[in-house]
């Protein structure tokens, strides 16, 4: 597989290595790429975690989407994705970090000890992602419920794209929202 794997990375969107190959990589092509690497699963994280690693690469936002894809059979993969998860360089690749933890390894101590430091983040985006992962994804959520409760009073707002707009999201509407999803548990907390 690993030939295949590489050429696959590439077809994620890396346009300087692809000067060579005849015709653009399309969205749809790197799509197709993308689903390929998740279904080859552990294979192909070392070079997934290569590019994450790389400052430089320009598919290292797409790594880490197909990183998060590959669920449990990416494990090896959380050291690059904590270390990703505290550069504070760039949000969005430290919310696409933290969301890859969250399906990679849900019950790993380490991705509920970035879940308590996400929701006291300087940043509102990254609270509010917190808040919605652990109302969807953690199975420790109802440990959660005092910090949702305390998120309530977050007044900050951070934009979010959705389809082809842009909306300003508040950090309380997540808490609100997990709450909600959490539901029966919450009332035991």
């Amino acid at each position: 597989a690993a030939p295949a794997v590489e050429r696959l990375v590439i077809l994620l969107g890396d346009e300087g290595r692809l000067a060579a190959w005849p015709g653009p990589v399309t969205p749809i092509v790197a799509t197709h790429a993308a689903r390929a690497l998740a279904r080859i699963g552990k294979p192909a994280v070392p070079a997934l975690i290569r590019e994450i690693e790389n400052v430089d690469s320009p598919v290292r936002r797409q790594a880490l989407r197909v990183v998060g894809a590959m669920g449990h059979s990416a494990r090896d993969a959380m050291p690059v994705l904590l270390k990703t998860l505290h550069d504070e360089s760039s949000t969005e690749l430290r919310q696409l970090a933290f969301f890859a933890m969250t399906s990679v390894a849900p019950e790993d101590d380490r991705t509920t000890n970035a879940f308590d430091k996400l929701l006291k983040d300087a940043w509102p985006r990254m609270r509010g992602s917190a808040a919605r992962a652990i109302g969807t994804r953690v199975p420790a959520r109802r440990e959660a419920v005092p910090k949702l409760i305390g998120l309530l009073g977050d007044r900050a707002g951070y934009e979010m794209a959705v389809a082809d707009f842009v909306v300003l999201q508040a950090v309380r509407c997540d808490a609100a929202e997990a709450l909600g999803r959490i539901g029966a548990e919450a009332d035991d907390a």
